[in-house]
């Protein structure tokens, strides 16, 4: 058989021709199951983060009813009583709750599990194992609730932070001694003093919430602390301490009754709620200041004998009142300098509030007048730290941490609790 001429080169080009047509398919399919990978993966991520942030959500509201809870069965001292369930109550809750409705596209008043399958544990149901114990579990003073639920297929973590047992930022915008920043600043650096931190933290505490808080115009508490000097009598030269209404009040109320017009003063509740949204929008940004910008090197260092930073001390949240029940000695020595309280008063209160009670955020004294015969503590202190603290906290700080798979979210916010006793959310912070 005769061979033709250029038939084997022929041949030789068409299997190259195969080989190279049949590389390029395995490589297109090959590309083609990597994207359909990752986008599959990406859809699951973007799903869990949806996931991780309702559920974020979801915790919020539930950690506004357990302050709710917590403090109903404070005011009622019980003990070893179960939390009651968080089952909307007032029309505040329910519509609080259909907020969380439109969100999640859930009934939560029936199901708060709508993200995924049941979970064993409903983050509705609550025991006594819920609250904590500071000494015995080694939490810092500042904790009042501490918690992980699962909500959904997300973990979540539940942290309340009860902000009356800080120093109150607040007092160095507005101090309450006498309106003199001096004592303020003299007791912050008492504080920065006992918790053995370094000296920036102090400056830069003082310098940063006056330049965040300056351009937010706060609105100014209408009463303050004016120590009087006795020139007459038994007591001449002797000083007190007595609880006065601010002269700009006062002055306002005046020139509005000479021109024959009402007073424009704010109401008790129309001053708290302004004052607390500006101090959420403080928070806000001393919180962006704090992760981002200089504040973490001085006030983020972790704290040799004790827990927490400087930072964690810090109440930053709109509390103008110091929890004697709660607060750490360090804070009640600090805050409390200017008015005469001694590192051996401040101890014996806590020592006092031991021996009554070892539950925490459980209410030892039912009222501050008690200090008067169980602490011993003279007529001029007894009157002012009434005015500057409370027997039961009014606000408090949450932070949310919730997980599902690679997906995080994180929540901040600050809750105080109204004059009509109402829980009010007044900053949200979201994280990543």
């Amino acid at each position: 058989m005769k061979r033709i001429p250029g038939q084997h080169e022929r041949h030789g080009f068409t299997l190259l021709l195969t080989l190279v047509t049949l590389i390029l398919l395995a490589s297109i399919m090959v590309q083609f199951q990597l994207d359909t990978t990752v986008h599959l993966r990406a859809s699951s991520y973007r799903a869990d983060q949806i996931q991780c942030r309702y559920a974020a959500e979801s915790a919020l509201v539930i950690a506004g009813q357990l302050i709710k809870d917590k403090l109903k069965q404070s005011q009622e001292t019980k003990t070893n009583v179960s939390l009651p369930s968080s089952s909307p109550d007032t029309e505040d809750d329910k519509a609080l709750l259909q907020a969380m409705e439109d969100l999640m596209g859930s009934d939560m008043t029936e199901e708060p599990n709508q993200l995924g399958d049941p979970n064993e544990e409903n983050p509705n149901d609550y025991s006594e194992d819920f609250l904590f114990d500071a000494e015995r579990d080694k939490l810092p003073p500042y904790i009042f609730l501490k918690k992980t639920i699962k909500i959904g297929k997300a973990e979540v973590d539940i942290e309340i932070q009860d902000e009356n047992s800080k120093f109150p930022v607040f007092w160095i915008l507005y101090s309450p001694y006498q309106k003199q920043a001096k004592y303020v600043d003299d007791a912050l650096e008492t504080l920065a003093e006992l918790l053995e931190t370094n000296y920036s933290a102090y400056k830069d505490t003082i310098q940063y919430t006056r330049d965040i808080g300056r351009p937010l115009a706060v609105p100014e508490p209408d009463r303050y602390l004016q120590q009087r000097k006795y020139t007459r009598g038994s007591r001449k030269g002797q000083t007190s301490w007595r609880y006065t209404r601010s002269r700009r009040t006062i002055s306002t109320r005046r020139s509005a009754r000479n021109a024959g017009k009402q007073p424009k003063t704010l109401s008790p509740e129309e001053l708290q709620s302004q004052q607390y949204q500006k101090m959420g929008m403080f928070a806000t940004e001393w919180n962006h200041q704090f992760k981002h910008g200089e504040l973490k090197e001085s006030l983020g260092s972790r704290l040799e004998n004790r827990p927490g930073t400087f930072n964690d001390y810090l109440g930053y949240w709109g509390n103008q009142r110091i929890n004697i029940n709660t607060a750490p000695r360090e804070v009640i020595e600090a805050a409390f300098k200017p008015i005469g309280m001694t590192p051996e008063l401040a101890q014996a209160i806590v020592t006092h509030r031991k021996e009554v009670s070892l539950g925490r955020g459980t209410i030892n004294l039912k009222k501050l007048e008690d200090i008067d015969t169980s602490i011993k503590v003279d007529d001029e202190i007894h009157q002012a730290i009434r005015y500057l603290a409370l027997p039961a906290s009014d606000t408090f700080s949450i932070r949310i941490k919730a997980r599902l798979g690679r997906a995080r979210y994180n929540l901040t916010s600050g809750m105080y609790k109204s004059r009509n006793g109402k829980i009010i959310n007044h900053a949200i912070i979201p994280g990543e």
